[in-house]
């Protein structure tokens, strides 16, 4: 399994979007046939008013490098990013993270 973690920081005028934002990117995420699994997390200024830095935290599983290379080909993703999300954000940092075999299921 392969988790992808995207963290966004919006620009200052899209800011009071960003829960609406965070539903069409997870509506997107879902409707992929290469994602597993798929949840987005966004800063809330009720449960912490001093901004933490990431306007919304994106995690997406994949079940392998061919389900995660898919993704990245994938046009409506790349349409999304390119119309929706990318005129939005300010700055993004992305990595992937393996999962790790758990010693107890050996």
């Amino acid at each position: 399994m392969i988790r992808r973690i995207v963290m966004v920081r919006l620009r200052p005028e899209h800011q009071a979007g960003r829960a609406d934002l965070a539903a069409d990117v997870l509506r997107l995420l879902l409707s992929r046939p290469m994602v597993a699994t798929a949840e987005v997390a966004i800063w809330d200024p009720e449960v912490q008013p001093e901004h933490p830095g990431w306007d919304l935290v994106i995690t997406v599983h994949f079940d392998g490098r061919q389900a995660l290379e898919a993704y990245g080909l994938d046009e409506p993703h790349a349409r999304f990013v390119r119309e929706q999300l990318a005129p939005r954000v300010s700055e993004r940092s992305a990595f992937n993270l393996m999962s790790v075999a758990d010693p107890g299921q050996t």
